[in-house]
């Protein structure tokens, strides 16, 4: 029997029984249903025929009406029929659930054994699946024996509604850990409790604020969380259980970062423009594809997660334009990175970063502040001050520059200009050498540049020097800039 607000399923396509009745073009004698499609695009109307409303919908134009008749229309199945036809097949099946009737030994003989396979074959399981079997209901669970090594239970993309009913077909499963329901649109969870369960999926379940608070209330034990693909703008009522440890909220529409404290956080592809708040220790937090739009909120990242250890953040608004190359350097300079076992993000989307790529991100950063393109007012440039022994840097920034040409100083090694050029970003690292031939009269085969990226040489070592030892290389592609001075370095 199908009621109002039931789940059913079309060629695919899931909907909520909003109508159930006649039509005057059907007939008396068809009964109908109004179905408001979960894809718009499924949909013919909005719950009306001709003047007439029927029901009404929340996304224009995702409504039908299906024949009650229809014979691909999937209404509710019961989870222990298909259970004992997914696990036991259609003839043992009858065997499991049947009583035994005394009365013929054979018949008895036979009946007991075959039972007691059945069962000592269930009680071996570990996962459960059956997922998109158009379940909406438990049925009688007595039916079934114990799953006692059950832990992994998937329930995705049924029809359920009711968590009550995912509460009865979890009692013959007391080690339960792992519960998938993505794809069951819940609406009801009343006073149940699943004491066992450390990790829930419940993505695209039509969950909003309210609702998502109801489903953690039945999950004390709560570990890890996935909601991804609701309908979420707003954390701020919620109450997530003391020991929950991963937060997957990616999806939804949030519009700034909750104040939830979990040890990993996804936030991918919500509305994110600007961080704010109070410190989180997070560790692992996903911040992809939202429009943050300013590098001072990414600056901020570094004060707001104080013991994170590994980001993503790639293809947010701010880094439009950028390469790849520029976007990675920029966030492992202006970040506080180190590497791996030791504080500070040692990865960044998903690339482990190497110490030579910290420094040399650091470096980059801390030129660009020197030329007023970086702010100083940052913790962040605090810190670099300190570990390069950096001195304070006035506030004015420097005129733009012509970006289609970089003008080199070559100097000695030991300091003495030689001259100064003009050249374009596109020229190759053998043009400048035979500039510098013609000026010196040495063969290019007789000489080494090299120069010291962002214009910093450390007093310590010799590590930040870069030869330019690839001739077809453009003086762009070796890591010039404008303003950059050039080596000269003959042979002996």
């Amino acid at each position: 029997m199908v009621n109002l607000l039931d789940r059913v399923e079309l060629d695919g396509a899931f909907g909520t029984v909003k109508y159930i009745g006649r039509l005057p073009v059907w007939g008396d004698d068809v009964e109908a249903f109004g179905i408001e499609w979960d894809d718009a695009s499924r949909g013919k109307n909005d719950g009306k025929v001709g003047n007439i409303r029927y029901f009404s919908v929340d996304q224009p134009g995702s409504g039908s009406f299906v024949k009650a008749g229809n014979r691909k229309l999937k209404v509710g199945q019961e989870f222990v029929d298909v259970f004992l036809e997914t696990y036991t097949g259609t003839e043992n099946a009858s065997v499991l659930q049947k009583q035994i009737v005394f009365g013929s030994k054979k018949v008895e003989s036979l009946g007991f054994e075959e039972l007691n396979r059945q069962r000592a074959e269930l009680a071996l399981l570990e996962s459960v699946m059956v997922d998109k079997k158009a379940i909406g209901r438990c049925g009688s669970i007595e039916r079934l024996p114990v799953l006692s090594n059950v832990k992994y239970l998937d329930l995705s993309y049924n029809l359920l509604v009711d968590m009550a009913e995912v509460e009865k077909m979890v009692e013959r499963m007391p080690l339960l850990r792992v519960l998938n329901v993505n794809g069951n649109v819940l609406r009801r969870f009343g006073e149940v409790t699943f004491g066992s369960v450390e990790t829930v999926h419940a993505a695209s379940c039509g969950l909003e604020e309210e609702r998502l608070g109801e489903l953690l209330s039945c999950f004390p034990g709560l570990q890890r969380l996935c909601v991804a693909g609701n309908r979420l703008g707003s954390l701020s009522g919620v109450q997530v259980p003391p020991g929950l440890d991963s937060l997957d909220l990616s999806f939804n529409r949030l519009e700034k970062v909750p104040e939830i404290h979990s040890r990993e956080l996804i936030l991918a592809n919500n509305q994110i423009s600007t961080l704010s708040g109070g410190k989180m220790h997070t560790e692992v937090l996903d911040l992809r594809e939202n429009p943050v739009g300013s590098w001072k909120d990414v600056d901020f990242i570094g004060e707001k997660f104080p013991v994170l250890m590994e980001l993503r953040i790639d293809g947010c608004a701010v880094f439009d334009g950028l390469s790849v190359d520029e976007m990675t350097t920029q966030l492992i300079g202006r970040l506080p990175c180190s590497v791996p076992g030791e504080p500070g993000i040692s990865k960044i989307n998903g690339s482990t970063l190497s110490a030579d790529e910290i420094r040399s991100a650091e470096l980059y950063v801390i030129s660009k502040v020197q030329k007023g393109e970086i702010s100083i007012h940052t913790t962040r440039w605090r810190q670099l001050q300190r570990k390069y022994n950096v001195g304070e840097v006035s506030e004015t920034k420097n005129l733009p520059t012509n970006e289609n040409r970089m003008v080199l100083t070559i100097k000695t090694s030991n300091g003495v200009s030689l001259l100064s050029r003009t050249f374009l970003p596109s020229n190759t690292v053998l043009r400048l050498k035979g500039i510098i031939t013609k000026h010196t009269s040495v063969p290019v085969h007789r000489f080494n540049l090299y120069y010291y990226p962002n214009g910093i040489r450390l007093p310590e070592d010799d590590v930040s020097k870069t030869y330019l030892d690839d001739d077809v290389a453009t003086l762009a592609s070796a890591g010039l800039e404008n303003q950059n001075h050039v080596f000269y370095e003959p042979y002996p």
